[in-house]
């Protein structure tokens, strides 16, 4: 490539950066909304104990169980499904208390086409969908 066509091919993507307004930025990774989406839909305080407390069991106790069991040799599967369970039912009153569906339950509806509450009540951000 010779020094005028890649002065042209410079200029021109430098022409296409300038021209893109605000607008077209891409808006935050996956991460930031999901981290975005989690803060709006756990605002109360008891739901956010209740995850606090829950989320260890439901996915760290387990298979810790598991593993524990494994290597004494005893078995430890019925207690590391009571374990997941018992997490899981604290999410799920966790939920209820906040006003809102679970993330599981929105999914589901939305796979169904049932109307699904994403958010709690909040003047700011209430959002039902059907």
């Amino acid at each position: 490539m010779n020094d005028s066509t890649q002065n042209d091919v410079m200029a021109e993507r430098l022409a296409r950066t300038e021209s893109q307004s605000d607008c077209d930025q891409p808006g935050p990774g996956p991460i930031r909304r999901f981290l975005n989406n989690y803060a709006a839909r756990h605002r109360h305080p008891a739901n956010i104990a209740l995850h606090a407390a829950g989320l260890p069991v439901t996915f760290l106790l387990p298979p810790v169980l598991i593993v524990w069991g494994w290597i004494s040799g005893g078995g430890l599967w019925a207690l590391a499904l009571i374990a997941f369970v018992a997490g899981y039912a604290l999410q799920f009153l966790g939920h209820a208390l906040e006003g809102n569906d679970a993330g599981e339950v929105v999914l589901l509806k939305k796979w169904l086409g049932r109307p699904y509450q994403e958010f709690g009540p909040n003047p700011e951000k209430q959002r039902i969908n059907s």
